[in-house]
């Protein structure tokens, strides 16, 4: 079985069929490519992992000379509504390769139903959560918008799926901030055992080294088997703001599988792709445009509600 992250291939290989059904090799065979020459060479070292699965991707492989690399590509795109606690709950699930596009009359909510993912909320004292799905590699800016409020906008210099700087798209904050500087904000989905459900975590990084440490010994966080609860404390160490540390409690974790009631909170879990969609650099410019006039200065709900510096 391979886990994989649909979003990020699609964007990565452009949609091109044969590109696609190379990655899923690579993933399912790994191997140290040959020569810069090798078609692999361009993929090498990138990570594809995410909450999506192929439970026989080597009869996928092995039976390509009954159908072309486009069927591939399609069966592999449609794998991906799939998610990876579904194979949790039963391994026999068969693949289903059209969506239904009408429901019950009886099933009807009635009105558009809520998307959004909340995000947890650090406490002082002891945290505990579950982390789950992928990670959202990410670096953002903080505007400054009416009365002084905190606008996050994502520096589009950083590439999320290389995690490097390599400017190939526009950044409109250096020209309208020149001295600006962006700042690490990683993301992830999590399960906050207080209510049990599922939240968009705003990683701290000297928190998510210290969980980096622990996995070395602990294993991956996130799996939903073998996978721990991250036991850690908020600690205020003076009068600012910024005065708070961060202690992870790894002697506290413990390897065990997700509950049944995680389990449900799981099901339908969207990739952080998803969540929290990387916006275009002519989106970033509009708003932008927005928050720095007199009259439009005040950051949109949903961009402010983003971020929450705790």
């Amino acid at each position: 079985m391979i886990k994989y992250n649909w979003a990020k291939i699609l964007k990565v290989t452009e949609g091109d069929s044969n590109s696609i059904v190379l990655i899923v090799h690579m993933l399912t065979y790994p191997r140290i490519p040959t020569s810069y020459r090798d078609p692999t060479y361009k993929y090498y070292g990138q990570s594809f992992e995410g909450f999506s699965y192929l439970l026989n991707p080597e009869k996928l492989l092995t039976e390509r000379k009954n159908y072309t690399n486009r069927e591939a590509a399609e069966y592999v795109a449609v794998a991906s509504y799939r998610k990876m606690e579904q194979s949790i709950l039963s391994l026999k699930k068969p693949l289903t390769t059209r969506k239904l596009m009408a429901i019950k009359f009886n099933q009807a909510q009635g009105s558009a139903i809520k998307s959004r993912i909340d995000q947890y909320t650090y406490k002082n004292g002891d945290n505990v959560l579950r982390m789950v799905g992928d990670i959202l590699p990410r670096y953002v800016y903080w505007v400054k918008g009416e009365n002084d409020k905190n606008i996050p906008m994502e520096c589009l210099s950083f590439d999320r799926d290389t995690e490097t700087f390599n400017n190939q798209e526009k950044d409109y904050v250096r020209d309208f901030f020149p001295q600006l500087k962006c700042g690490w904000a990683y993301a992830i989905q999590c399960i906050d055992p207080s209510d049990g459900k599922v939240k968009v975590l705003n990683l701290k990084k000297k928190l998510m080294e210290q969980i980096m440490v622990a996995a070395e010994d602990l294993g991956d966080p996130t799996d939903p088997e073998a996978g721990w609860d991250v036991y850690f404390q908020r600690v205020k160490t003076g009068p600012m703001a910024f005065n708070v540390e961060y202690r992870l409690q790894a002697l506290k974790s413990k390897p065990a599988p997700l509950t049944d009631a995680q389990k449900t909170a799981c099901e339908g879990l969207r990739s952080m792709d998803d969540v929290l969609p990387r916006p275009t650099p002519d989106a970033q410019l509009e708003l932008l445009q927005r928050i720095t006039t007199p009259a439009g200065n005040e950051a949109p709900e949903e961009v402010s509600k983003e971020f929450s510096i705790q």
